[in-house]
């Protein structure tokens, strides 16, 4: 799934594949549809975490709404999105895409990164990430 923040005309849609079923939400986020994973080739930070208890709600308006457009001014597409059933892993992965190792350097060490990253940890337990180079696989931090 690719999501991305749509500021144009419209003929930007169209050049980036854009299908008649794009989904407009609230918070001006833009879904065009399904991204061809198989020409992935910059990384993913990958971001594993456990809700707070009694904060779901919350925590889903702050994402939509707030944290995943922060996450795109910076850069960083949200990609994937995984909720673990059961197991002894955290209950939410969340893979952001990074084009280029500039961009995501430069997203990562930035001061939004740092307040945005404090900002999460009010909803969320056991807060992790790391990066990998992108896959078109599930990938997982080891």
């Amino acid at each position: 799934m690719s999501v991305a923040q749509d500021q144009g005309t419209g003929n930007e849609e169209k050049a980036r594949g854009a299908t008649d079923e794009s989904i407009d939400d609230s918070a001006g986020l833009r879904y065009n549809g399904p991204m061809s994973l198989s020409h992935l080739q910059g990384y993913k930070v990958l971001l594993q975490y456990n809700y707070r208890p009694g904060r779901e709600m919350s925590y889903r308006r702050f994402m939509v709404n707030q944290w995943l457009p922060a996450m795109q001014a910076l850069g960083l597409e949200p990609l994937e999105i995984f909720h673990t059933m059961w197991g002894d892993y955290p209950i939410r992965q969340i893979a952001l895409y990074a084009r280029d190792w500039e961009t995501l350097q430069r997203a990562l060490t930035s001061q939004e990164w740092a307040l945005w990253w404090q900002r999460l940890e009010q909803y969320v337990t056991d807060l992790s990430f790391c990066v990998v180079p992108a896959r078109p696989w599930f990938q997982f931090c080891e």
